[in-house]
């Protein structure tokens, strides 16, 4: 029991986050839902945070509700990291939902005490909200596309830089990081000049890049059609 919370509030909070973690949401909303609007308890934060999940993981149909739950929770300063998979999941899921998303990793990065794990896990997460921002810009401006994949490639790249301090890091974030790498280079076709200011940006910064990071990189030049021609791999050398 918390000695924050009442006796009241702690036991259902422990009954609540039985019910989500066995994943019986259904059984959770109808606990929730079966206090009375005026229980003072239904407004602890935790149990939010974890009414949301469930709400959650019934689907899309209730989307509004779990976020109506963790913004509730996170107005009261309260965020885990089950909340915030949970909320993201609910954000990147929807078809407009992309900034709220990035809003969601950015305020869970922000508060201090994260571990290591998931503080990569959720850089991951941004890096591949700016990436789906650059790919809806692609025919709307170039300089925004640029932008968001060299955010992309950025975030991406610390996440492999955190995640290296963490016993079996997964290598599943340099496969996503090569997506945008190579999109990026295809994008700005023989005008490579962005790719390699992204990449003095990531040097400028004089903390170590990764190594397995900056071969994903490199790598990604391959696929550039500037490497087709003797003028194109001239610029590239020049660059």
């Amino acid at each position: 029991q918390d000695s924050a919370f009442t006796p009241d509030e702690s036991a259902l909070i422990v009954q609540l986050d039985r019910l989500v973690r066995a994943r019986r949401y259904q059984d959770a909303v109808d606990v929730y839902e079966g206090r009375s609007r005026d229980d003072p308890v239904i407004t602890n934060q935790r149990v939010q945070a974890l009414v949301g999940q469930a709400y959650a993981g019934l689907g899309p149909q209730h989307r509004t509700k779990a976020r109506e739950c963790f913004k509730a929770a996170n107005s009261l300063g309260y965020s885990d990291v089950f909340m915030a998979r949970a909320w993201f999941h609910v954000e990147s899921s929807s078809q407009v939902g992309t900034k709220e998303a990035i809003q969601v990793c950015e305020a869970f990065l922000s508060k201090p005490g994260r571990s290591a794990r998931d503080r990569a896990e959720f850089q991951s997460k941004l890096a591949n909200c700016f990436h789906e921002q650059a790919r809806r810009l692609r025919s709307v401006s170039q300089e925004k596309t640029i932008e968001f994949y060299s955010k992309s490639i950025e975030t991406y790249m610390l996440a492999v830089r955190i995640g290296q301090d963490v016993d079996q890091f997964d290598g599943r974030t340099l496969r996503w990081l090569k997506v945008p790498a190579v999109e990026f280079v295809q994008y700005v076709g023989q005008d490579l000049e962005p790719f390699f200011s992204l990449i003095e940006r990531l040097i400028s910064q004089k903390r170590d890049i990764p190594v397995e990071g900056a071969e994903v990189l490199m790598q990604a030049l391959s696929h550039s059609g500037a490497a087709r021609d003797s003028g194109g791999r001239s610029k590239v050398a020049g660059l």
